[in-house]
């Protein structure tokens, strides 16, 4: 739950000085305790007294350090996954594939279309991909900047592209950043593409 992640996103060096400050404290305390019971206590006790706090807190450190990496890598295989889902080409129709983006597009997630799209369109023998950014939340200059290598990825495999609900925002960038969207065709929104290429999809 939400406990649990503002627990990981602690930094280690922070928890390693809180765990260095609570040591000094116990120790502090059986300092003076061992002093306020004069030559009662022979060292032997002291020394494993001693060790008793250093281990316990060496283990609360690493069992900190062991759960965060297991949260992390449990975090990385969920990222993953969602990626693998959120940028499938789905096939359409004849050789027709169709990549709809959606969410909070990252750098992350952009590299991961850069790498996964190419290989699902020549498994899937696609042709033509139509991307649609409709469900794309949030646009900025990395979006376009990754779109144009993948579009420019698809054209030396032979696959052309057509960009479907491109923002206004994203389209102004692109012109003021010399960006060049030549290669492809552009529609309002998906149905408008598919009707321009001549796909006849009732359900779209």
């Amino acid at each position: 739950g939400t406990n649990k992640n503002l627990y990981f996103n602690i930094p280690v060096s922070y928890f390693a000085d809180l765990m260095r400050q609570y040591r000094q404290i116990y120790s502090r305390y059986i300092e003076k305790f061992i002093i306020s019971q004069g030559r009662s206590i022979n060292p032997e006790t002291t020394c494993h007294w001693f060790t008793l706090v250093n281990e316990g807190f060496d283990r609360l450190l690493s069992q900190f350090i062991n759960q965060m990496d297991s949260y992390k890598k449990q975090k990385s295989r969920q990222r993953h996954l969602i990626n693998d889902i959120s940028a499938a080409v789905l096939p359409l129709v004849g050789q027709i594939g169709v990549l709809p983006l959606s969410g909070q597009v990252d750098s992350n997630y952009l590299e991961f279309v850069l790498k996964a799209v190419p290989d699902q369109c020549i498994n899937l023998e696609v042709s033509h991909l139509f991307i649609d950014m409709s469900g794309v939340l949030s646009v900025d200059g990395l979006i376009a900047e990754e779109l144009s290598k993948l579009t420019r990825i698809l054209s030396l495999l032979g696959i052309s592209v057509t960009i479907s609900g491109m923002k206004p925002e994203l389209a102004l960038f692109t012109i003021r950043s010399g960006i060049d969207f030549s290669r492809f065709s552009t529609a309002g929104n998906l149905k408008q593409a598919l009707r321009n290429y001549g796909v006849k999809i009732a359900a779209i």
